[in-house]
């Protein structure tokens, strides 16, 4: 059996919400392997839908820039959270993301970005003594009404499109709704097939199911496959604000049509 650490541990229990020792068994059934570890709990019926992995890898900091034309989404590292803080290190960070509206095309433009900011990265490498990075710069073309949120902490932010019936207060406080809810699609149509199979599968393995009547199971792994669409898909999630409502009623006549969210660290 592999090693478990604590730290593995922790972050399993984080991601799944599952008991200590049911971490620790599952981590060693699959050998240290985290994802093949959140697939054994849910079989057992240990753990609800895994949380995308978004936990900090790292310090740093994020930045929106929101223009008539183009939204931009950049993220930059540094080794400590006392950088990361740092209103020199915030201002660069968003004198970045306006830089970085300047470019032209659609999606990331990381490569691009990172190399015309070459000098001025080394300059600001040698006030702060520390390894900073570019990890993801995004400028996304807008064709509807965009609404942006970044958290106070600089750590987790998200931006939102919609199109119709949709007010500027009602597009932030829906990039609010997604930092905190941490949706993985749009909407449950937006969920890939392998997907889908993948939760029936992991829903017809739970071991409580062995024995029961196919048509009761049957009915079970739907039920299950719905609530994992309530938790994963941001039409069908409970609104932040009240929890009697899913973000598609609170729309109305609007329609969301696409949304990020980053967290410091992913990725890196």
């Amino acid at each position: 059996m592999a090693d478990i650490s604590a730290q593995a541990i922790k972050e399993l229990r984080d991601r799944t919400g599952a008991g200590i020792v049911d971490c620790k068994k599952a981590l060693g059934e699959s050998q240290g392997d985290l994802e093949k570890a959140i697939e054994y709990l849910r079989r057992a019926g240990l753990a609800k839908a895994a949380k995308r992995a978004g936990r900090a890898a790292k310090e740093g900091r994020l930045a929106c820039v929101v223009q008539p034309n183009a939204a931009v989404f950049v993220e930059m590292l540094s080794e400590t959270d006392f950088v990361a803080k740092n209103e020199k290190f915030g201002e660069y960070v968003q004198g970045l993301a306006k830089r970085a509206a300047e470019f032209s095309g659609n999606g990331d433009i990381t490569e691009a970005v990172t190399a015309g900011e070459k000098d001025r990265m080394a300059e600001l490498a040698n006030v702060f003594g520390e390894d900073l990075r570019i990890n993801r710069v995004l400028r996304h073309e807008i064709s509807g009404k965009l609404g942006h949120y970044i958290h106070f902490d600089g750590r987790q932010g998200a931006m939102v499109e919609a199109s119709g019936e949709v007010d500027a207060d009602l597009l932030k406080n829906l990039a609010m709704h997604i930092v905190l809810k941490n949706p993985t699609y749009l909407s449950f149509d937006a969920v890939p097939a392998a997907v889908l199979e993948k939760e029936k599968e992991i829903a017809s393995a739970r071991s409580d199911l062995a024995g029961k009547p196919a048509a009761m199971v049957e009915k079970i792994v739907e039920g299950a496959v719905r609530k994992w669409s309530q938790d994963s898909c941001l039409l069908q999630q409970t609104w932040w604000k009240d929890e009697k409502l899913t973000v598609e009623k609170v729309l109305g006549k609007a329609k969301l049509t696409w949304f990020v969210r980053w967290q410091i660290g992913e990725g890196a």
